[in-house]
């Protein structure tokens, strides 16, 4: 699904940049003492950086699905690069105020 949409968010000019979180799919593990979750925010931060750097990025959206929409929303708040999330299946725990929203747009 991720090869699909950054190819064609690519096609359609838009710099597109995807990932496997480290020790996930090709990535290798880091070989630190990181938390997964401390982890998976360093991965983030160190690829807007690389971004930053080669190409001068100024500006991203992040794209997560479950997990890594989890992270997206998690880390989105942090850095001034992020100016949007799609946010596609995450797994945030209901709250009574999310139960009461859910029930009135179902």
């Amino acid at each position: 699904m991720y090869v699909k949409m950054a190819r064609e968010l690519a096609a359609s000019g838009h710099l597109a940049f995807r990932f496997d979180f480290s020790g996930i799919g090709d990535s290798a593990s880091r070989g630190d003492s990181l938390s997964p979750i401390e982890a998976h925010q360093t991965d983030v931060s160190e690829a807007l950086d690389w971004l930053t750097a080669s190409c001068d990025v100024n500006e991203a959206v992040l794209i997560g699905l479950c997990a890594g929409a989890d992270v997206a929303l998690s880390y989105g708040h942090s850095d001034k690069r992020v100016v949007g999330l799609v946010l596609l299946d995450p797994t945030i725990p209901p709250t009574r105020v999310s139960m009461r929203t859910t029930l009135v747009y179902a």
